[in-house]
């Protein structure tokens, strides 16, 4: 799903209390002069909200912080990436590391053992999704929801 469908899909939603947006990515990882693959998901910044996940270190995203003249990529990092690289120092948020040669600041560190929501994966850091145009070929994004209290739980697709 392109990030503009998603936009309108969360926007005129009356039956999905909140949409979250995620994307696998892998990218080159780079603080100072070690440079390593990685692998991470690009999300929406209501990701750690909607799935109730509380960085225990800084905090997660906040809506906005990618767009206007201000805007500045940022990353919240994994408890084992904070252990691993930065030898679990809590003056980590704030550091900036290089993800595909873009700087990105660190804002928080996800609580030990949560690796992101796709089952299978050991996601090392979460990236806010960038709001830019962007071709269909880059844009793919999966959306997931969480259905109002009120709302049948019965498939999306049923008749």
């Amino acid at each position: 799903m392109s990030w503009p469908d998603w936009l309108d899909l969360q926007r005129n939603s009356t039956l999905v209390e909140e949409f979250i947006g995620e994307k696998i990515t892998g990218t080159t990882l780079s603080i100072g002069d070690r440079a390593e693959r990685a692998s991470g998901s690009m999300v929406s910044a209501n990701y750690f909200d909607a799935i109730g996940v509380r960085p225990m270190l800084g905090r997660g995203f906040v809506s906005g912080e990618d767009a206007g003249r201000n805007a500045h990529p940022v990353t919240v990092i994994s408890y084992q990436m904070c252990q691993d690289r930065f030898h679990g120092d809590p003056a980590v948020i704030g550091k900036t590391q290089v993800l595909s040669g873009l700087p990105h600041t660190i804002v928080g560190v996800t609580p030990k053992g949560f690796y992101g929501t796709f089952v299978g994966y050991a996601f090392q850091f979460q990236e806010r999704r960038k709001v830019r145009r962007c071709s269909p070929a880059d844009c793919g994004f999966s959306p997931t929801d969480n259905l109002r209290p009120s709302t049948p739980q019965r498939p999306l697709c049923a008749p």
